[in-house]
């Protein structure tokens, strides 16, 4: 229970860091190509004429509940999932995990001088934190798909107020509206979850040790924001082109094409570069938003585990 309570706390703080940079992400990935100069230009454009709250911040309420409803299923997952991996490990061979209960430093004399891993699991191996956070990121792309739909028409200025967007989807599309680009979600979240948190514990793992509270501090910001960079760099493609599925509306002659009809359009329109749009604002966002998610989580594991 502590890891969803935790999750969610980290989700939300993620969200409030990343949601101005998200907006800009947004418009110019739905935006008609060359609308904006670069994402300096949009985020001008947006602060001009919409303001912050109304305009940079349009469109929290959805991922704020469900970054952080996300967030905390994703980590209650991945907790489960691991122990047991661990309880199979036991079971394969009590004698391994036995020593590995003792200490698993006393097994890798090398890992003396490395930093702990995060809060998730102290036993279990990168490989069975892949497979882990693979697994979530398809069982929670069902529950974020439908925030995100709402909260990229929002940010694209299709609707004033979440209420508003919710009827117009529902009233021109039926409830399957809402489930429209859970596919792109699957795309992107399942590699992008598996890397996200295998990169993370890795970066840890990787730092020297330390007792120091405030380097723990460091560390969380450093491997977070990195892990943050380094998953957002290999799916961007995928969410661009998710985006587009979810900011088609009917009517409009986008309407019908899928994931790869999107990719293909923007291809063919502008290149490889139009694939990447938005990618600037996306990777500056990546890091304070990340870094912030994972820093909270190791706080409140802390708290509720000491």
């Amino acid at each position: 229970m502590e890891d969803g309570f935790g999750g969610a706390a980290a989700g939300a703080a993620n969200v409030m860091a990343g949601h101005p940079f998200d907006t800009v992400k947004v418009r110019m990935q739905t935006a008609e190509r060359g609308a904006f100069r670069n994402a300096w230009h949009c985020a001008q454009h947006i602060l001009r004429h919409e303001g912050v709250t109304r305009g940079l911040y349009r469109g929290l309420l959805p991922p704020l509940v469900g970054g952080a409803l996300e967030t905390g299923i994703n980590y209650c997952i991945i907790d489960s999932l691991l122990h047991r991996f661990e309880g199979s490990e036991a079971t394969r061979n009590p004698k391994a995990i036995a020593h590995d209960g003792e200490g698993a430093q006393k097994q890798h004399g090398e890992e003396e001088h490395h930093a702990p891993s995060s809060s998730l699991s102290q036993t279990s191996t990168l490989k069975h934190l892949a497979i882990a956070s693979a697994v979530s990121g398809m069982c929670i792309s069902f529950v974020l798909s439908p925030f995100e739909l709402i909260k990229c028409r929002l940010q694209a200025g299709y609707a004033r107020n979440t209420a508003e967007c919710l009827r117009l989807t529902v009233q021109g599309e039926g409830y399957r509206g809402l489930a429209r680009g859970v596919t792109g979600t699957l795309a992107r979240e399942i590699p992008g979850n598996a890397i996200f948190f295998t990169a993370y514990e890795a970066l840890r793992k990787a730092l020297p040790r330390t007792e120091s509270s405030v380097h723990e501090f460091f560390s969380s910001i450093l491997c977070g924001g990195t892990a943050g960079v380094l998953m957002w760099s290999t799916v961007f493609p995928i969410d661009l082109a998710k985006s587009r599925v979810q900011t088609a509306i009917p009517g409009t002659s986008l309407y019908g094409f899928g994931l790869l009809q999107h990719a293909k359009r923007a291809l063919k329109n502008g290149g490889t570069g139009s694939l990447y749009a938005g990618f600037s604002t996306t990777i500056v966002r990546a890091f304070p938003a990340n870094a912030a998610q994972w820093l909270v989580w190791e706080m409140a594991m802390r708290q509720v585990r000491d």
